[in-house]
């Protein structure tokens, strides 16, 4: 199973974000991450780009963990972020009893 963090804010708050990335929490050891992986949209802002992969039995305690990591930046004017949850299909077909 796969979290998908997308975060966005305003280009003139990128120091603010890189002071709350200095305060993020490490992940359990059951998580593992790629990225962040940053990319600037022209008048839009910064996005970036994390993804979080771990077994699907631990979902509760990685969500947790993984909505803990951005509590830093809560405080980050024009900060915002998306957090999705994807699963393989071979889960999902378990979970309507196809598998």
């Amino acid at each position: 199973m796969i979290v998908i963090a997308e975060l966005i804010w305003p280009p003139d708050k990128a120091t603010d974000i890189g002071k709350a990335f200095l305060n993020v929490p490490p992940l359990p050891e059951y998580i593992t991450m790629k990225g962040p992986f940053l990319s600037s949209m022209l008048g839009k802002g910064v996005r970036s780009i994390s993804m979080y992969e771990f077994d699907a039995s631990k979902i509760e305690d990685a969500n947790k963990a993984i909505g803990q990591r951005y509590m830093p930046y809560m405080e980050v004017p024009g900060f915002g972020y998306e957090i999705k949850i994807w699963q393989e299909a071979q889960d999902a077909l378990e979970l309507i009893g196809l598998a």
